[in-house]
């Protein structure tokens, strides 16, 4: 599976990039696209994988095939990666939209992680062992 990253990436240069592109978006939003364009430019498999999300991006395995040609990518070109999350870094939370929530883990987990926005809680929450605590 893709990295959660490019996931998110793969989401909104399929779903956003023509909205994005009329409301002139932010100065890193267009290198963002730019850099994966110019980076795909040289893998047609990557290129056809861009077209195919950006015109079908309700469909998941289109996205998930996307995010999995930039997870090759940038497994295979350190510089794009590291330029790829830092551009990723200034315009992810925006491009994604108010309302939207995107978890993101970049460490080991050795117990219990629980991510979300909203928790409405009713009762007693326990992670942990097979035998909750009383």
């Amino acid at each position: 599976m893709a990295d959660p990253i490019m996931v998110a990436v793969a989401t909104a240069l399929a779903v956003r990039t023509a909205e994005m592109a009329v409301a002139s978006g932010p100065v890193a939003w267009q290198a963002l696209v730019q850099l994966v364009r110019r980076r795909f430019a040289a893998d047609r498999t990557a290129l056809t994988m861009l077209a195919e999300a950006q015109a079908q991006p309700d469909d998941p395995q289109r996205v998930q095939a996307l995010a999995g040609s930039i997870d090759r990518i940038a497994a295979e070109d350190r510089e794009f990666d590291t330029e790829l999350r830092a551009l990723w870094a200034q315009v992810g939370q925006q491009v994604q939209g108010e309302n939207s929530v995107v978890n993101q883990n970049s460490g080991t987990v050795t117990g219990s992680l629980l991510q979300g926005r909203d928790f409405t809680m009713n009762g007693n929450l326990y992670l942990g062992g097979s035998t909750p605590p009383r």
